[in-house]
C-alpha cells in the first residue's frame, strides 16, 4: 500500500486532501486510481488508511476508513551528529541514516569539513523533505528532528542530553563499538545515544581530546576504514541491532 506524509492541513475530518505536486504525483506518476486504498501518515506517530474518492493531476481527495498508531522504530533517542560533507554525500549519509531509524540530526560543522553548507537555510528544505521521504519509503511513522548546524562547542554542550556517547573514530585501535554497547547491559538500551560522525578528513587529535572529556567514548566500527558517508549509517544500523528484540 503507498504512503505518503500528510502536508499542513490536510487531513479535514474524515478526508485527506492532496493538491498540487502531491496530487500529480499520486494521479500522473503513480497513476493510482479511485477506489485504492493508502496509506497517510502525519510524522508524528498516527497513520490513516484511505479510500481514494475523488482523483485529479490538481486534486486528490481519499475517504479515512481506519487510524492506526504502530509501534515506534526505536524505543530509545537515537541521535548522530553528521559532519558535513562534499557534494551531495551529506544528503546521501541522510537519507540512509533515516531510513535505518534515526530520531535526531544535527549537522555539524567539524574541523575539516569542505562541504559545509554556508546558506543552510536554502538547504534545510532539502534536507527535511529528503528526511520525509526516506520515512515513507521505510515504513517509518514518526519523523526524525532536523536540528540547526553546531560548531564543535556546542556538540560538547549537547553531550550532556544524552547517556551514551559514542565517536566513531579511526585513531580508535581498542575499543570496538560492539564492546562499548556491550558494557550497557543487556536489561535496555540507555535512554539516549549520541554519535559523531567525521569529516573526509576525519577529526582532529584536539576534537577527539575534548570529546573524551565530554564523555565520548572513541570506537572503531570496522577493521577497515569506511567514508564518510558511510560511517553514519553504518553506525546507526548497528546500534540499531544491537538493541533490537
Amino acid at each position: 500500500m503507498r504512503r505518503f506524509l500528510l502536508p499542513p492541513g490536510a487531513l479535514r475530518g474524515r478526508r485527506v486532501i492532496f493538491e498540487g505536486k502531491d496530487a500529480h504525483y499520486i494521479e500522473r506518476v503513480l497513476r493510482l486510481r479511485r477506489g485504492e486504498e493508502i496509506v497517510a501518515f502525519d510524522g508524528e506517530g498516527a497513520e490513516y488508511t484511505a479510500t481514494i474518492g475523488i482523483l485529479s493531476p490538481r486534486r486528490v481527495e481519499a475517504i479515512v476508513t481506519a487510524v492506526s498508531r504502530p509501534p515506534p522504530t526505536r524505543t530509545f533517542r537515537l541521535a548522530l551528529a553528521q559532519s558535513f560533507l562534499k557534494g551531495r554525500d551529506f544528503e546521501a549519509a541522510v537519507r540512509q541514516c533515516a531510513e535505518v531509524g534515526l530520531s535526531d540530526l544535527y549537522p555539524l560543522a567539524a574541523a575539516r569539513c569542505v562541504g559545509e553548507l554556508r546558506s543552510w537555510e536554502k538547504k534545510e528544505e532539502r534536507i527535511n523533505a529528503i528526511v520525509a521521504d526516506a520515512c515513507r519509503q521505510s515504513g517509518q511513522s514518526v519523523l526524525p528532528a532536523v536540528h540547526p548546524p553546531l560548531s564543535w562547542n556546542n556538540l560538547l554542550a549537547l553531550a550532556s542530553e544524552f547517556s551514551l556517547r559514542l565517536l566513531p573514530w579511526e585513531g580508535e585501535k581498542e575499543r570496538s563499538l560492539k564492546a562499548a554497547l556491550t558494557a550497557t547491559g543487556d536489561a535496555a538500551p540507555p535512554a539516549g545515544i549520541l554519535a559523531a560522525v567525521g569529516p573526509e578528513g576525519g577529526f582532529t587529535s584536539e576534537e577527539v581530546s575534548l570529546a573524551r572529556a565530554a564523555g565520548f567514548l572513541p570506537v572503531r566500527i570496522s577493521p577497515s576504514i569506511l567514508r564518510a558517508a558511510t560511517a553514519g549509517p553504518a553506525v546507526l544500523a548497528m546500534i540499531g541491532y544491537h538493541f533490537q528484540a
